[in-house]
């Protein structure tokens, strides 16, 4: 009997902790069991070529008019210092996204634990497809950061701190975790919505010009930002609107049954929220900008202390501002003076914002 069992080869390997470990993620990635069928899976082909990452590409480069880009400090920057800094500032916003992932999914995981009762059969699932999605959120940006291969700081300190309190708030106040879930993700959504429309203008405008001059532009000359980050925001804005929506349904749902002492305190710390959401995912921590080499006063004037930076504030608060008129927080009745001045303090109030359609 002892003869039947395997014993290891004298002369095979043993292998690394890191190899063993690359073992078990293939096997989670190459066999999905579903507890649903699927009508399409899709992918992303990490190596595919036109992916690759090589040494001084121009699509790095954050375009003028864009974040960092639309400051004359960078814009006046040698071309490879601009694409160093480039790397570096979509690296750490996607770190900062997967960290805010992590956070929501604690949340998530504890409001579902409440919803025990077969009328939540729809909302269970729901929220638990989320956190799957969530989760492969997690590992689409790792691996983006993992290929880009830079430092990344993530989150400011503050949000880490807070990290371990979405629990509880998902728990004892599920209307706070709901708007800080859309404080967190539509900024965000909203970002990475531009940055992909300004690609696609201008991949439009190259083909245009090879049609209309009959010459043939390089496929690499006609991208704006590298395409590896463009499936990436692609991906995550596909699915994001769906947990965009999730979080808007129930506030839609819960709210009602607020008391008026708490509506008057939500509608008063609503635009906090908003603009703390705004903080934790695109203004770079203090590490990071030290990392970038990024001047104290460009930062203050980019995030968010000029006419460019204000108006970027308030296009991001867009979205937050509609709701609070829909669901009636900008009541003079609930906000008083207080709550007016929360929203002034907080620069989304949008007084002199452009206007929209």
């Amino acid at each position: 009997m002892s003869e039947m069992i395997s014993k290891p080869s004298e002369g095979r390997r043993k292998p690394s902790h890191n190899e063993r470990f690359l073992r078990w993620s293939k096997k989670s990635a190459d066999i999905i069991n579903a507890p649903y069928p699927n009508k399409e899976t899709n992918f992303i082909d990490w190596d595919d070529p036109r992916y690759a990452i090589k040494e001084n590409d121009r699509r790095w480069i954050l375009p003028e008019g864009f974040d960092l880009g639309a400051h004359e400090w960078y814009q006046t920057l040698p071309e490879k210092k601009k694409i160093e800094i480039g790397m570096k500032r979509i690296a750490n916003v996607v770190r900062t996204g997967l960290e805010f992932e992590q956070a929501l999914i604690s949340g998530i995981s504890v409001r579902t634990q409440l919803l025990t009762h077969p009328k939540y059969y729809e909302e269970f699932r729901s929220f638990t497809h989320e956190a799957e999605e969530e989760q492969r959120h997690i590992l689409m940006f790792n691996e983006l950061n993992h290929r880009i291969g830079v430092r990344t700081y993530g989150s400011p300190n503050w949000f880490r701190t807070i990290t371990p309190l979405i629990g509880a708030a998902a728990r004892k106040a599920p209307i706070g975790f709901y708007a800080s879930v859309l404080a967190g993700e539509e900024p965000i959504d909203h970002v990475q919505r531009q940055l992909s429309a300004m690609h696609e203008d201008f991949h439009r405008a190259k083909e245009k010009e090879e049609r209309e001059k009959g010459i043939i532009i390089p496929e690499e000359e006609k991208d704006l930002i590298h395409p590896l980050v463009y499936k990436v925001m692609k991906v995550h804005v596909e699915e994001e609107a769906r947990h965009i929506g999730i979080a808007e349904e129930l506030l839609d749902k819960y709210m009602p049954a607020m008391s008026e002492t708490q509506l008057k305190l939500f509608a008063k710390i609503y635009p906090a929220i908003t603009r703390a959401g705004i903080n934790a995912t695109l203004l770079p921590s203090d590490e990071t900008l030290r990392y970038m080499g990024v001047p104290k006063q460009v930062a203050k004037e980019v995030w968010f202390d000029s006419d460019y930076g204000r108006q970027t504030l308030r296009d991001l608060s867009f979205r937050a501002r509609r709701r609070a008129e829909k669901l009636g927080l900008r009541d003079e009745r609930l906000l008083g003076k207080t709550g007016k001045k929360v929203w002034e303090l907080c620069g989304i109030d949008g007084s002199t914002a452009r206007q929209r359609n």
